[in-house]
């Protein structure tokens, strides 16, 4: 996926992390989030590594379709 800035590998807040996965609505973030997507969350502040969304996508599409829900 496209980087948001030179050194952004750390993604802070909602919107950043949005911006990064190019801009799902909540409802995918939620089941993404439901369904493990690295997020760790502080005070309500969301903060993600891209490379952990990218390695969680990886397995996420690893799968055969008659395998997901």
């Amino acid at each position: 996926m496209k980087r948001i800035r030179e050194n952004d590998w750390l993604l802070i807040g909602k919107e950043e992390i949005r911006t990064y996965l190019r801009g799902p609505s909540d409802h995918k973030l939620k089941k993404w989030l439901e369904i493990g997507m690295p997020v760790y969350v502080e005070c309500g502040e969301w903060v993600a590594h891209a490379d952990n969304i990218e390695e969680f996508f990886k397995a996420l599409t690893r799968r055969r379709a008659r395998d997901i829900e």
